[in-house]
């Protein structure tokens, strides 16, 4: 390797952004939402984030390492903090549901919810992490809405209804602004709570 060569590569190693596994797992759920599972390689990713492959694999033992690690904090940052914030919320269920739909809609949180779905639908082993995000967030909803007097099929419904319905509203919504997206939440949260 020439001299010239040897100190290109120092340099750019040396310029290189230092990437938290965060940093990673944010990046690949932008570019999971905006070109789709087709083009999440990591040689993709690598050169979205203008670094080299030993980045990737500081952070990540292996592409199945990475995938595993991309649903767990789709879950831990779209799931559980929401959870986390409702608990320590007044008890009131009602309260609860209206504050898991602000919660959501302020902080764009369903925003990869259709392309992670897309991603992991025929994956053997990463569908099962999905379906457990999905039993939690039904869970959790349910009992809210027992809380109120659901039972059998109406307490179901209500609980898919709202799952689905939080989770996949932004892509029905695209051209809605802010205010917009709070006022249908709110209609709908009247409409899914009344007796």
């Amino acid at each position: 390797m020439s001299t010239a060569t040897a100190a290109t590569k120092l340099k750019q190693t040396v310029h290189s952004p230092r990437l938290s596994r965060e940093d990673w797992l944010t990046k690949a759920l932008e570019y999971l939402a905006h070109e789709g599972s087709g083009k999440l390689t990591i040689d993709s990713l690598v050169s979205a984030l203008g670094v080299t492959k030993g980045s990737f694999y500081w952070h990540f033992r292996d592409r199945e390492d990475f995938q595993r690690g991309l649903i767990d904090y789709w879950d831990r940052r779209f799931t559980q903090t929401v959870v986390d914030q409702v608990n320590t919320m007044a008890d009131d269920p009602a309260e609860r549901l209206w504050a898991i739909m602000k919660i959501v809609c302020n902080n764009k949180l369903a925003r990869y919810d259709v392309a992670v779905r897309a991603w992991v639908a025929e994956d053997k082993l990463l569908a099962p992490l999905v379906r457990k995000v999905d039993k939690l967030r039904l869970g959790f909803v349910r009992d809210l809405f027992q809380r109120l007097s659901f039972q059998g099929d109406d307490l179901e419904m209500r609980t898919r209804s709202f799952v689905t319905y939080v989770s996949l509203e932004p892509g029905i919504s695209v051209k809605q602004s802010h205010r917009q997206r709070l006022e249908s939440f709110w209609r709908f949260h009247a409409l899914i709570t009344a007796r």
